[in-house]
């Protein structure tokens, strides 16, 4: 499935990212996880209108033929999406 950096929903400053998985159906995109820089996976967390962000954000970056982006799994204590 393909992957976006998107804008975090819960950051209100917009300075940290979360890592959206989605896929292309029929009536657009659907999320499928957005994980955080915790690696906690937020959609369950966010509302209807966070999640429409999170889809226009996506088809703006106009990702249809997209690679999963490689990520570092965070092994330890630090995270490349960690607030900081």
């Amino acid at each position: 499935m393909p992957k976006h950096l998107c804008i975090n929903p819960h950051d209100p400053y917009a300075q940290h990212e979360v890592l959206v998985e989605f896929e292309r159906d029929g009536s657009g995109l659907r999320l499928v996880a957005v994980i955080d820089g915790y690696d906690d996976d937020i959609l369950g967390d966010l509302v209807e209108a966070q999640r429409e962000d999170l889809r226009r954000e996506i088809a703006d970056a106009d990702c249809p033929l997209a690679d999963p982006i490689p990520m570092p799994l965070n092994h330890g204590t630090t995270s490349s999406l960690a607030p900081r």
